[in-house]
């Protein structure tokens, strides 16, 4: 999140002017979530009043990015999306991740809406010229060997051994049910190791040649 943050601020004001504060702000911001995102409901309310004292400066309250959402009209009750103080954070966060092409990872109790905030965000918000959303939902039964070639079936062969989305878009890959993977006897489960050598290495090997 900081170098996220610290990048749109370079980006911004190419200057470099109040680089300070933006380095301040940036890390506060960082902490929110760092440290807050990971409590509960009761313990986030102590965390807030404990965090705006720590540092008091002039911070854009969620509820004021409200004020100039609308609901979209569908006819489909179950797929409208009314905005609240959470929607506005979580989509804010999700759209900073795909912007600077940092994975993200949403965990929470079943049904609270992540794969649904997700799926609005990469079918409705997202510019489709500039993005090429897919989405896998993981089973029970999937394997390393599944996962890699649904992953790959999703993406357009650009040479031997390179995949990626089309021309002039970028590829953002919704995977939803990652704890769903059977467990070997040692705990391991393949797919998610699979997607953990792509993050640390960036490619996979050959399911034909291991080139």
């Amino acid at each position: 999140l900081v170098d996220m943050l610290l990048k749109d601020a370079c980006d911004l004001n190419p200057n470099l002017t109040h680089l300070l504060i933006w380095v301040q702000v940036s890390c506060l911001f960082a902490g929110v979530w760092g440290i807050g995102g990971a409590l509960n409901t009761a313990s986030k309310e102590l965390f807030d009043t404990f965090y705006k004292d720590i540092w008091r400066g002039t911070w854009k309250y969620w509820p004021d990015v409200l004020r100039g959402m609308k609901i979209e009209e569908t006819i489909n009750l179950q797929q409208t999306l009314v905005p609240t103080v959470d929607t506005a954070k979580y989509f804010h966060v999700l759209e900073m991740h795909i912007r600077h092409k940092i994975p993200i990872l949403l965990v929470g109790p079943s049904g609270t809406g992540k794969s649904f905030y997700v799926q609005k965000m990469l079918m409705h918000e997202l510019d489709l010229n500039k993005f090429s959303p897919a989405f896998l939902t993981f089973t029970t039964s999937i394997s390393a060997n599944l996962t890699q070639e649904l992953i790959i079936s999703k993406l357009v062969k650009r040479r031997r051994g390179v995949y990626g989305p089309e021309k002039g878009k970028l590829s953002v890959i919704f995977i939803d049910d990652m704890n769903m993977p059977a467990k070997e006897v040692y705990g391991a489960q393949p797919p998610i190791e699979l997607l953990r050598q792509y993050f640390d290495h960036g490619h996979w090997y050959d399911l034909k040649d291991t080139s």
